[in-house]
């Protein structure tokens, strides 16, 4: 099954949203020597941006079928900054374990990514439900091209058995058999027209 672009949306949710913790808690642990869950904080950082460089803007184009807005691909070159910002500045923190520079790692988790993925979140979400109202909207409009095709064939038919049943009472007593099937042909286009009736006014 193919994914949506509200589909790739939720994984790029789940892979940015809780950052800012994990970065903390893995950083925290390493910090203090505690082995907690094993993760290496870089790990941490390198797995989602990686992700929002390369997967993210393929997949998402390619469910959408059109390019990411400038503000989506703003906010997410904000993200991919300030991940990269952290990547640069993250081995020598551990490497020093200093207070200061440990502190400066957590600020920037704080003050920098937490708000530019908040950013780059709704900015996703914006386009993604861009793009659903968008879809619907076609939807609709295919819906009522082809209740008129219909409605305008129905019309046709009747037309035809309009003609036919003249014909047939032309013909006479040869013309019953054909009076009978444009009699039927009538009904049917009749029955079609209501159900356009029908399905326009339940949905339209």
């Amino acid at each position: 099954m193919a994914s949506t672009p509200r589909d790739i949306a939720n994984t790029a949710e789940a892979k940015v949203m809780t950052l800012p913790q994990r970065l903390l808690s893995t950083l925290l642990h390493a910090v203090l020597g505690r082995k907690g869950d094993g993760t290496d904080p870089l790990d941490v950082i390198a797995e989602p941006s990686t992700y929002l460089e390369t997967t993210f803007p393929d997949s998402f184009e390619a469910a959408a079928s059109e390019p990411m807005s400038q503000d989506l691909s703003a906010q997410r070159d904000a993200v991919l900054a300030v991940l990269a910002r952290l990547q640069q500045d993250l081995p020598g923190a551990l490497e020093s374990c200093e207070a200061r520079a440990v502190s400066d790692i957590a600020r920037i988790a704080a003050e920098q990514m937490t708000p530019t993925i908040g950013g780059f979140l709704g900015a996703l979400f914006d386009q993604v439900m861009a793009h659903e109202k968008a879809a619907a909207k076609r939807a609709k409009d295919v819906d009522s091209s082809a209740l008129s095709q219909i409605d305008q064939l129905s019309s046709t038919i009747n037309f035809i058995a309009i003609n036919a049943s003249v014909e047939a009472a032309r013909a006479g007593d040869a013309g019953k058999g054909f009076a009978v099937i444009a009699s039927q042909i009538r009904e049917l286009s009749q029955k079609s027209k209501e159900a356009v009736d029908r399905i326009r006014t339940e949905f339209g």
